[in-house]
């Protein structure tokens, strides 16, 4: 396993991160058009297994707080859950943005997925901000989390993947 910032990409790679975005989001998953723009302006952090992306971590900079970066979305293959790889893609992508001067990390989440909250709050340090409903459309609701990456930085268990250079 190794994980990459993808900044060059090739249309095969292209074809099968809006595949894995598909599988994981339906038709929520993000298509070409939309990835390109997260590439070349955000961050794509992606978890390969040889050559094949099986997840991924996608950052970008919250407008509103310069020092915020905000994760705009997680995914895993379906065979490669539940084996703590999501947990090390987030840590690594904290890695990431510690070194790049980021003071905080946000993110939204169903407050339903009880699963993602215990890893990002229980595992990861995040707390909860504020619960707003019907984000989406009506019945939608998210919960606001926020991590302060100085307090992580002094809590982290180095339990993380390198990126590879």
């Amino acid at each position: 396993m190794e994980i990459r910032i993808i900044e060059d990409f090739d249309q095969e790679l292209l074809d099968k991160l809006v595949e894995l975005e598909t599988r994981t989001f339906r038709e929520c998953g993000l298509s070409k058009w939309e990835l390109v723009p997260l590439i070349q302006h955000g961050k794509l952090i992606v978890l390969f297994d040889d050559q094949d992306p099986v997840g991924f971590l996608e950052l970008m900079n919250d407008w509103d707080d310069e020092d915020t970066a905000y994760l705009y979305a997680l995914a895993i293959e379906e065979d490669y859950r539940n084996q703590g790889l999501g947990t090390k893609l987030i840590k690594s992508g904290m890695e990431l943005l510690i070194e790049d001067g980021y003071s905080k990390a946000s993110l939204t989440v169903d407050p339903d997925n009880e699963p993602a909250i215990h890893v990002y709050k229980d595992k990861l340090g995040f707390e909860k901000k504020k619960h707003e409903n019907d984000v989406y459309g009506e019945g939608v609701d998210r919960y606001y989390m926020e991590l302060d990456l100085a307090e992580y930085a002094k809590n982290k268990d180095n339990d993380f993947m390198k990126i590879a250079s």
